[in-house]
């Protein structure tokens, strides 16, 4: 209540500017009285606001006083010892206390947002002794070792996962009829087949699709076993999918597998992960494979594992690292650049290292560009490697591109009496 306050008469501002000028605003008595003094704030009442501060001043009956605390100092050096000293004993006494808030260096953060306006206290940043700043780099370096041996272990437990990968015994699968699209083509309707073609479609498509185009491609060739086999369905990473052999969109196969070296690559979950997906999709194409091997009596010299896009990149893994018996004939591949090529050649059974393998790429393909295909390949260093550029070849694998394929197939098996290619032409460059 207002009979037990009392208003004050002297205010001190030593601060001046707009927080001086608020000393007239909150309360003074009737006829105050305003030392400013300091002026840290880089102004004094005499220029603040002028036209409010005489307006304020007049209306409270103010009396304005001002003090130049250093020009005092200049003459009165021994009393501002004296005063000094009283106030240092009034603090030490603590009559004389202000908020205040100690905070080390490195903390700086909190120390700034506790001398926010409006916290009423002052911080005192700290530094720190030579001890405690060796002792804080010694903790640094230890917490930044321990997350580089942390990361060397994750690494080199990622290393060992993936080095585990082909080297297992493929599984035994029982049925393949619901898998696996059979047909005979080529030759005589009565004639015995003398090739067996196990052909590995891209993503996205089925089986029969290819009917009529190998019908067309291989009519003037031998009698030949066409299998078709669809991505084993509880291996693949879609789980319902009978059309993906393995995800990866085929934009991130070329951004992060195709463009770079990969001497010094690091390999990541993601990487782990897609090579398990593949390895399956291995598998499962290899118990196809060993099944045609045992038919013909243990003979592979005229069987032909073939593939496009991401069937074909499984056809390369099933055939240089999980047959368990012999060599095929050959793999042949249609726009499919090897995932991980060191990879590969790092797995490749030594009795499997001098399969033939032909890499056919179109000139016109407009996903992975055939110099970047070439370069692959021979980054893989494979013994008997050939890079095939199909003239006008598209991405697809589509008639002219199925039938500048068939002459390799033939040749793989020695079937090179049969004149099949026609019009197709193609340009091999061999690696070594």
């Amino acid at each position: 209540r207002s009979e037990y306050t009392a208003f004050p008469k002297l205010a001190f501002d030593g601060i001046g500017g707009p927080r001086g000028l608020a000393l007239l605003r909150c309360g003074l008595a009737e006829a105050p009285t305003i030392i400013s003094y300091g002026g840290p704030g880089l102004e004094d009442l005499s220029t603040t606001q002028s036209k409010d501060i005489w307006y304020l001043a007049a209306q409270q009956r103010a009396t304005l006083k001002f003090f130049d605390v250093a020009h005092w100092a200049h003459g009165n050096s021994r009393k501002l010892i004296q005063m000094l000293e009283q106030l240092a004993k009034l603090v030490n006494a603590g009559k004389l206390r202000i908020s205040m808030d100690e905070i080390p260096i490195t903390d700086f953060e909190t120390a700034l947002n506790t001398a926010l306006p409006g916290t009423n206290t002052k911080v005192i940043i700290t530094m720190l002794s030579v001890q405690d700043e060796r002792q804080r780099f010694a903790e640094n370096e230890a917490r930044l070792q321990a997350q580089r041996e942390a990361q060397i272990q994750k690494q080199q437990e990622l290393q060992s996962s993936i080095d585990a990968l082909f080297s297992k015994p493929s599984p035994i699968f029982e049925s393949f009829s619901s898998h696996c699209y059979q047909e005979l083509v080529g030759g005589k309707p009565n004639e015995q087949s003398a090739l067996t073609l196990i052909w590995l479609h891209a993503n996205g498509e089925v089986p029969f699709e290819y009917s009529s185009l190998f019908d067309r491609a291989l009519q003037n060739a031998p009698r030949t076993k066409l299998l078709i086999p669809a991505p084993h369905a509880p291996q693949n990473q879609n789980n319902d999918d009978t059309t993906c052999w393995f995800t990866l969109d085929e934009s991130e196969w070329l951004e992060k597998y195709l463009h770079g070296g990969e001497q010094s690559y690091s390999y990541t979950q993601a990487d782990l992960a897609l090579l398990k997906g593949i390895e399956a999709q291995a598998d499962w194409i290899a118990a196809i494979v060993e099944r045609e091997i045992e038919a013909n009596g243990g003979d592979a010299s005229k069987i032909v594992l073939a593939g496009a896009g991401h069937g074909g990149v499984v056809a390369s893994y099933t055939g240089f690292t999980k047959l368990t018996s012999t060599s095929l004939a050959g793999i042949i591949t249609l726009s499919s650049p090897c995932i991980l090529p060191n990879l590969l050649k790092a797995k490749t059974k030594s009795f499997l290292a001098n399969t033939s393998l032909t890499c056919f790429a179109g000139t016109e393909d407009n996903i992975f560009p055939s110099h970047l295909q070439r370069t692959h390949l021979a980054s893989a260093t494979i013994p008997n490697a050939a890079f095939v550029l199909i003239p006008n070849g598209q991405h697809t694998a589509d008639a002219l591109e199925l039938k500048t394929m068939t002459s390799a197939i033939l040749l793989a098996a020695n079937l090179t009496s049969y004149d099949i290619a026609g019009d197709a032409e193609g340009s091999d460059e061999y690696f070594s």
